[in-house]
């Protein structure tokens, strides 16, 4: 479920102007790199639609450049049943947004306030969406993360990139909803024994052969 509601955040945020990647979820890659006679673990995060082949290719797809304005994605942290109303269960998603800005690569200035104010609206913070897809009444609430190095500390990025001028936004998502009817897992049915069919009148239970 997170995955495809990770798509469809996604997308909403590539709508944006400043927004030149954004993929769904992404997920831990790891690789060796040698150095001098050591080799070190890297992990970065790498799109989970990704072939292992796609991985060995371009491992850093999720890793900002000179060339690259902005990269977004989100990380899955569960979702689990809840009560989205009085009688109604739906499911509860929580989804981190992680946003790596090159203000270089950008046309025109973006400010801080400019940059999580458009985030916000475009996710629908704190509003109701009546259809997102197979999801019904979603609503989304978002909590704007520290923006440190702590945000990616799951990954090996280079220190430049967590320092001025490149920028780390990171946001907290809590998305509450309820499955469309049918995309939500049948009941396993209750398996009952049939009533044995009646027998023949007259019969014993033993066969009888008659001898010719």
């Amino acid at each position: 479920m997170n995955e495809a509601l990770a798509d469809y955040l996604a997308a909403r945020v590539y709508s944006l102007p400043f927004v030149e990647r954004s993929v769904g979820l992404a997920r831990t890659y790891e690789h060796q790199l040698q150095n001098g006679d050591d080799w070190r673990t890297v992990r970065l995060p790498v799109p989970v639609s990704f072939t292992a082949a796609e991985c060995e290719q371009n491992p850093r797809y999720l890793v900002p450049d000179a060339s690259t304005a902005s990269i977004f994605f989100l990380e899955d942290y569960g979702a689990t049943p809840a009560v989205i109303a009085p009688g109604i269960k739906g499911w509860e998603s929580r989804l981190r947004l992680i946003g790596l800005i090159n203000p270089a690569g950008l046309v025109g200035e973006l400010h801080e306030t400019d940059l999580l104010a458009s985030l916000l609206a475009v996710l629908g913070d704190g509003k109701t969406v009546r259809y997102l897809g197979p999801f019904l009444d979603v609503r989304l609430r978002a909590t704007v993360l520290p923006a440190d190095a702590s945000l990616v500390s799951r990954y090996t990025y280079d220190t430049p990139m967590l320092y001025p001028p490149y920028r780390l936004v990171g946001l907290e998502l809590t998305v509450r909803y309820r499955l469309a009817r049918a995309c939500t897992p049948a009941d396993l049915p209750t398996l009952i024994n049939p009533k044995p069919a009646p027998e023949p009148a007259g019969f014993t239970g033993v066969l009888e052969f008659a001898l010719s």
